[in-house]
């Protein structure tokens, strides 16, 4: 009977933790879509202050605000795009997002 318990303990763990994980994955999915998750939906700005415009009004599916954790520069079929490595400062949920500054250097 205890063997019967353990079992059922394990399989409801495993079954939280694959939700979980599914979760997670569709999460990311719905983010990715929204405007600047990937280069082919990068945000246009005009200035650098837009950007951080846009980070600070930006918030987590749990609330919180983000973090820039790093950023960095690409060149992808001629548009210059900046990317931001964001952290959720209270989930601590990591995310990017895309920024098309070409209008800022012309």
């Amino acid at each position: 009977m205890l063997g019967f318990f353990i079992a059922l303990a394990l399989l409801l763990a495993l079954a939280f933790s694959a939700r979980r994980v599914w979760l997670r994955r569709r999460l990311g999915g719905l983010m990715r879509a929204l405007p600047g998750g990937t280069p082919d939906l990068a945000v246009t700005v005009s200035s650098f202050s837009e950007i951080d415009d846009h980070v600070r009004g930006r918030r987590c599916p749990c609330g919180g605000r983000y973090e820039v954790l790093g950023e960095g520069s690409r060149v992808r079929e001629g548009v210059r795009l900046r990317l931001l490595r964001l952290e959720c400062g209270i989930c601590e949920r990591e995310t990017e997002i895309y920024f098309d500054v070409t209008g800022v250097f012309h």
